[in-house]
């Protein structure tokens, strides 16, 4: 399958590091060699890097990890094709524009239910049709009884190019998204925007199980894999965790994360002779999250997503759902001093200061700092943890 990385910064950050590694694996100590690409958030503009190549060969991808480019968003992927030929068309991360902000995904995972070209895909986030409604047209898979609607392929507003079940499940979210924020609210605060994503990872698992047991298959012998990378704007990006392996496979795929903040140390990379001081290149302030598939390190503590967990970041500030305070003797296990993520429920509090819509806005970013130093209450670290 294929690996993903992503960074959200609180400063604009340079990307060079995990880059250097991570590229490694696109066929020099992985297999993930069928292309890559990158998408760099600059503002409310987004620079987009895709190619066929191996990423541990690619002039370009060698360029990226020498030029000092700094930015709060960025997603890569590595791909190991599986569903869908070898074309640039199938190469992640995909981008669509929405409400005027630039929206990416990367994906790693298996979603047969997505994968057809001929059953049509599922619909996702809409409300049961009556009793009395005629049944869905044939070119509309069945994803479960509640998300049923008389909706043709030829009526959505996003639509695939490549032949990949990962962008097809791409644009269906935003379809989802666009239908249900546009009908009620418009633009929704990145707590709704939490809120409703998560309702889409529920279906899109119950979809999957679905449409194994209509093809006679056992719950026990197939299970999704759907990890992913979803970014919106300049600061603001998800992480979906739904970890498995393939069949016959002992690859466990996975979503791993770190917050480096101060004070900043030492790190060097697992798949290529490089290490770093932190310390060297950053300042206090500085606050930065990476998110990968596997650990890019081998002297950082990493924390494993647990299944099914859908996490925020933004700004540099991972927000979780689950909330409860660190056990000392977890603290003491991880080696953790108090980094972590906080509970959703303290953006509402940035959404009712800042305004809805106002992702990108000085006040906005300001309030999001205050969270990180504590002075917005209550704050309660995330059962996953974090450093």
């Amino acid at each position: 399958m294929c690996q993903i990385l992503g960074m959200n910064a609180r400063t604009p950050t340079d990307f060079q590091f995990s880059f250097k590694g991570f590229t490694q694996r696109g066929g020099a100590t992985d297999v993930h060699a069928d292309g890559w690409g990158c998408c760099v958030y600059k503002g409310r503009g987004i620079q987009a890097f895709h190619e066929m190549a191996p990423s541990c060969t690619s002039p370009l991808a060698s360029l990226l990890q020498t030029l000092p480019i700094k930015t709060h968003n960025i997603i890569a992927h590595i791909r190991y094709a599986t569903v869908g030929n070898t074309t640039l068309e199938n190469v992640h991360p995909f981008t669509r524009e929405l409400w005027g902000r630039n929206w990416a995904f990367a994906h790693n995972g298996d979603l047969p239910h997505f994968a057809s070209q001929t059953n049509g895909r599922p619909i996702l986030g809409r409300c049961s049709a009556p009793s009395s409604s005629p049944p869905p047209p044939p070119t509309i898979a069945r994803l479960s009884p509640k998300t049923l609607h008389n909706t043709t392929c030829a009526q959505r507003h996003f639509n695939p190019v490549g032949t990949t079940d990962s962008e097809a499940v791409f644009v269906e979210i935003l379809n989802a998204i666009e239908q249900k924020f546009c009908i009620e609210n418009g633009m929704p605060s990145s707590c709704e925007l939490f809120e409703f994503l998560k309702s889409l990872t529920d279906e899109i698992i119950e979809g999957g199980k679905e449409h194994a047991k209509g093809l006679g298959e056992k719950e026990a012998d197939y299970q999704p894999i759907f990890n992913f990378l979803l970014c919106c704007g300049e600061g603001l990006q998800f992480a979906f965790c739904y970890p498995g392996k393939r069949p016959n496979s002992t690859t466990w795929n996975s979503l791993h994360y770190i917050v480096r903040r101060h004070p900043f140390k030492k790190a060097s990379l697992k798949d290529v002779d490089y290490d770093i001081n932190f310390k060297d290149v950053t300042d206090p302030n500085d606050q930065v999250c990476i998110i990968t598939t596997k650990p890019l390190t081998v002297d950082e503590c990493w924390i494993e997503m647990k299944k099914d967990e859908l996490l925020m970041f933004e700004y540099g500030q991972p927000f979780g759902k689950k909330c409860c305070k660190l056990k000392e003797e977890e603290e003491e296990r991880t080696g953790l001093d108090g980094g972590g993520s906080w509970d959703i429920g303290d953006v509402e509090e940035v959404d009712r200061t800042c305004g809805r819509i106002e992702f990108d806005s000085p006040k906005r970013k300001e309030k999001l700092r205050e969270i990180s130093r504590g002075s917005i209450e209550p704050l309660q670290l995330n059962d996953v943890g974090g450093r």
